[in-house]
């Protein structure tokens, strides 16, 4: 009669499939939560709104599914405080799209360096906000195309991410331009919005 494996190896692989369930929900419990946040009545009234609080609170929220990604977020910020006139909603929103676009093209790609880049620079009266990371880049779609919604390169994907980018930047009186290669090898976002005047 044949043994099966010792009860330290079942333990063990017990163990892993545990911690990485674990961690699956807690990737997920993060992406909910920086959803169902961005639909809070506080988070969706206009007012003064920090360009780079905004990033680090997308960030802080997104990390355990940042870290189930391997993904790396580094920073370029300008040392002027970057203020627009919006709703925290609204700029979360463009940047939790661009970030999870980032997550998904390294996923697609089977990428093992993945690392967004966030840089914010003064130009003028104007804030820009440039997002690049170092996936595959913009591929299989024109770039005057991924703006449309349906549009997607994705199996299981709406089309409509850049879509709410797009219309959101607009509204807060902006622009958005999409760039197929960036330094980093992948694609690159840049958002120029106007600064809140003192």
């Amino acid at each position: 009669m044949a043994s099966g494996p010792p009860d330290w190896f079942k333990s063990e692989q017990l163990a892993a499939y545990g911690k990485d369930i674990r961690e699956s929900c807690e990737a997920l419990l993060a992406f909910a939560k920086v959803t169902l946040g961005l639909l809070e009545h506080e988070k969706r009234r206009r007012g003064p709104t920090p360009i780079h609080d905004s990033i680090r609170n997308v960030v802080r929220l997104l990390r355990p599914f940042l870290d189930r990604s391997a993904l790396q977020v580094d920073y370029d910020l300008a040392q002027e405080r970057l203020t627009v006139w919006s709703s925290k909603a609204a700029l979360e929103s463009i940047l939790t799209n661009l970030l999870t676009n980032s997550i998904e093209a390294f996923r697609r790609a089977n990428s093992p360096t993945r690392k967004v880049l966030f840089r914010t620079r003064l130009l003028d009266e104007e804030a820009r906000v440039i997002v690049l990371d170092s996936g595959p880049g913009i591929k299989d779609i024109g770039l005057d195309e991924i703006w449309l919604p349906g549009k997607t390169t994705t199996d299981q994907g709406t089309g409509l991410g850049l879509t709410i980018v797009k219309d959101t930047v607009t509204e807060m009186g902006g622009t958005v331009h999409a760039s197929a290669d960036s330094e980093l090898g992948g694609a690159e976002f840049t958002i120029t919005l106007p600064l809140l005047k003192n």
